[in-house]
């Protein structure tokens, strides 16, 4: 009769042993899998950010194309300005004033759009990745 006592306590220590071994397992497999998202939530931050600046260097460079091309046209109508002036007309001033605000418009306006679509807040909310990280932050708090 103390044998089976012996071992009914043996068997439930062990009952004991592996439910306590579970409940550790899966905290740990809970941990590992909140670690395992936010590292791949941080490359996928990093692989936007890179996009990001990919995008902000080919825009640079199309911009810097359309200054250069600009400047080019706005030397050729500088010099018809002046070419005209000399001719006595009135009223130059006003229309090299429009000109020049016309091409200002032109290239701040292309400018503006750039700016905005280049910012990090919109880049990570079309991307998703705002979405994703509050969630992530969301469980990482709980």
């Amino acid at each position: 009769m103390e044998r089976r006592a012996e071992r009914g306590m043996k068997g439930m220590f062990n009952r004991l042993a592996g439910l306590l071994l579970l409940f550790l397992l899966q905290q740990y497999k809970k941990s590992a899998l909140d670690f395992a998202q936010i590292e791949a939530a941080r490359a996928y931050i990093g692989g936007v950010r890179i996009a990001r600046r990919a995008y902000w260097q080919a825009a640079l460079l199309i911009v810097a194309l359309l200054v250069m091309m600009c400047g080019f046209l706005i030397l050729h109508v500088a010099l018809f300005a002046c070419v005209w002036s000399c001719g006595g007309q009135s009223g130059n001033s006003l229309a090299i004033g429009l000109l020049a605000a016309l091409g200002a418009l032109y290239f701040l306006a292309p400018l503006c759009v750039i700016a905005y679509l280049g910012s990090e807040r919109n880049w990570m909310r079309f991307s998703g990745a705002s979405e994703w990280v509050a969630k992530l932050l969301g469980q990482a708090r709980k």
